[in-house]
This record gives C-alpha cells, sequence and structure tokens, in this order.
C-alpha cells in the first residue's frame, strides 16, 4: 500500500471516530469522575482530546448537534463519453459515472444564475449548475444532501474527492443546533469585536442575526424559528466559510472532525457566550494552490498567456517591457497560436456565492 493510500486510509478511520465523538450522548452512570457535576441524561457532551469539556459553574449544559450544512466545488465540465456538442448529456454523464454518490436525475430545468443557463437536480440533495459557454461548472450540496451523505458515511469520500479534484472550493458551511431558549441576538452579540458588520432581521416568522458583511468570505447566522415550527426550540448557528476560505475550512473539518472544527471556525467569530463551551488551539488556514499544479499549468496556458499576448499584439505592452524578462525566468512556457474564432477571454469571476433567494428560507425574511 502507497503511502498515499495509507494516509487517505488514515485520515479516513480518524474522521470516523472524531465524527462518532461529536455526537455522543452520554447518561449519568457513564460521566467519568471528573465531570460528576454534570449530571442528567439529556445533553450531549462536547468531547475534544478524549476528554469532555465543563461548562462554567452555574451555567446549564445544553443538547447540541453538530451538522455539514452545505458544500459547494467546481469542476472542469469535459468529462468525455457524451455526445458531441451536447453539454447536458456530457454533464450528466460524467456527474452519473465519477460521482455516483450524489445520485443526480433526469430532472433538468433552465435557470438564470450567471453565468449558469441550466441545472440539474441532485437526488441526494443540491444541484448541478452549468452553461454552455462556460468551461466549467459548479455543484452545489445543501443541507440536506451533506447530512444525507453523513448517515451513509459518504461525506468523507465525496468532500475528499472534491479538494483533489476541484478547481475551487466555493464554499462550506457547518450548523450548530442548540436546544435552548436563548434570544439568537443575545448570542451573536457575544462575538469578537472586529465584527461590526451585524443586521437582525424579525418578522411573525422567526428571527435571524448576521455577523459579518455578505461578500466577506466569513459570515455567521444565528437564528430561530417561530412557534409552531417544529425547529422552534432550537437555536442554529451557522458559519459559513467561502473561497478562498472554504478549501481550507473543508480541510480543517476532514482532519480534525466535527467538534474540533465547531471550535476552530467558532473562534474566528469569537464567540465568548456561556453557552459556546468549544475551544481550539488551532487556526484555520486560507487555502494556497500549489504553482506547479495541473489546475494552474492550465490557467497559465489557457488564461494568461493568450491574455498577454494580445497585450502585446495590441502595443500595450510592447517588446522592451521590463515584464516579458521576469515572464521567461518565472514562468518559461510557450503558448499555442490563437485561432481567428477562438472565444474571448473572460475576465470577470466566473464563480458564485449563495443565491439571494436562500435568505427567503430564513425566518425574519418574508416573500
Amino acid at each position: 500500500m502507497s503511502n498515499g493510500i495509507l494516509k487517505d486510509v488514515t485520515r479516513a478511520i480518524v474522521f470516523a471516530g472524531l465524527q462518532a465523538k461529536a455526537r455522543l450522548r452520554i447518561g449519568k452512570d457513564s460521566i467519568p469522575q471528573k465531570t460528576t457535576a454534570l449530571t442528567g441524561s439529556q445533553f450531549a457532551v462536547f468531547c475534544c482530546g478524549g476528554e469532555p469539556m465543563v461548562e462554567p459553574q452555574n451555567s446549564t449544559p445544553v443538547p447540541f448537534e453538530i451538522l455539514a450544512d452545505w458544500l459547494s466545488f467546481s469542476l472542469h465540465h469535459a468529462f468525455g463519453g457524451g455526445v458531441p456538442g451536447d453539454k447536458a448529456n456530457d454533464v450528466h454523464g460524467g456527474i452519473s459515472s465519477r460521482w455516483p454518490e450524489l445520485k443526480i436525475t433526469d430532472e433538468l430545468r433552465e435557470v438564470n444564475r450567471h453565468p449558469y443557463k441550466a441545472v440539474f437536480k441532485l437526488g441526494v440533495g443540491g444541484q448541478v449548475l452549468f452553461s454552455e459557454l462556460e468551461k466549467h461548472l459548479l455543484i452545489e450540496l445543501h443541507g440536506t444532501g451533506c447530512q444525507a451523505l453523513e448517515k451513509s458515511n459518504e461525506f468523507y469520500a465525496v468532500a475528499t474527492r472534491a479538494i483533489s479534484q476541484a478547481i475551487n472550493i466555493t464554499r462550506f458551511d457547518i450548523a450548530i443546533d442548540f436546544e435552548t431558549e436563548l434570544d439568537p441576538e443575545v448570542f451573536a452579540k457575544s462575538r469578537g469585536g472586529r465584527w461590526k458588520a451585524f443586521t437582525i432581521m424579525q418578522s411573525e416568522t422567526g428571527k435571524t442575526c448576521y455577523v459579518g458583511a455578505p461578500t466577506s468570505a466569513r459570515r455567521a447566522r444565528v437564528y430561530r424559528y417561530a412557534e409552531p415550527h417544529e425547529r422552534s426550540h432550537l437555536m442554529r448557528v451557522e458559519m459559513v466559510m467561502r473561497k478562498p476560505r472554504a478549501a481550507g475550512a473543508l480541510s480543517a473539518y476532514l482532519d480534525n472532525g466535527p467538534a474540533e472544527y465547531a471550535a476552530i471556525a467558532g473562534a474566528v467569530f469569537g464567540w465568548h457566550h456561556p453557552l459556546w463551551n468549544f475551544s481550539s488551539t488551532q487556526k484555520m488556514e486560507a487555502w494556497t494552490p500549489e504553482r506547479g499544479s495541473a489546475s494552474t499549468l492550465r490557467w497559465i496556458h489557457n488564461a494568461v498567456i493568450p491574455s498577454l499576448r494580445r497585450l502585446y499584439e495590441t502595443g500595450v505592452l510592447p517588446n522592451e517591457h521590463s515584464i516579458w524578462l521576469k515572464i521567461a525566468d518565472a514562468c518559461p512556457l510557450t503558448s499555442p497560436p490563437l485561432a481567428e474564432d477562438d472565444p474571448p477571454i473572460l475576465t470577470g469571476g466566473s464563480e458564485v456565492s449563495e443565491p439571494s433567494l436562500l435568505n427567503s428560507l430564513l425566518p425574519g425574511f418574508t416573500t
């Protein structure tokens, strides 16, 4: 067995163990002697390093559950085996054969979500967005999809493959449900001092507090549904990580397990309410692509070099400009000649964040 395979197997085993610990619920008889102050069988103990963490004196432990709540990533669309010129068939065939866990359906519909024009529904819970004019597609796994994959013990495999094959991990969220009557606003105001952007939305459906700007790569939502909603007894804390933070967040989740990752992500927002009894000495790192990776070299050949060539041909960067010597030293690559019918290079970003309609699903918003 190669070192790479052995590392993946070991990582998967550790992740499964940490995931089980995060969901551990213990009763009075099984509480270690050093934590006998925590009595009852109605709360979950947050485990870290093998030792349950004890809440401060005079605080009331509450049940909680940690869930992967969103995962999206972009892939190159050309899987092969499809009908030439039929992008939908190519996408469907590629996802079916290479990502069978996602259970892509035949349900295809048009969508107006730049830059995507069509979407396939995923049976596991999510969707695949693509366009005839784009060289990539976007896979979105919603909360139901992530949790279905975790239940079938397939989330780790899918997430690991996404890290190794994706162009970008565009977003990764976790959600923590606390069984408490605490007002979401009270908890949200316990954030760290660096988080100035703060918004509250309230209506008959419930209350949602936002921490962080809508365009930020890191944002949190704290909300509760109003009665008689079936989840009105829960306060949910969602921590959203978008690129370039998403890949590092997903790696931390896989390496450390849900419980430890909750502590790492929570430290980013600086939660200090007594309800938040999670702590970690680790810090989340932004993912940095390897300069020699295949995707980077493709980007240089397909986008950077043609763009520089056009700048040269139009006189914007003349032959005597010093940038050419720097490029020759750093990246001695050649570019194939441009055909007359080559499409223009897209200079705008092609990745998109969550659709604005998602907010209508949260308490505090009306349609």
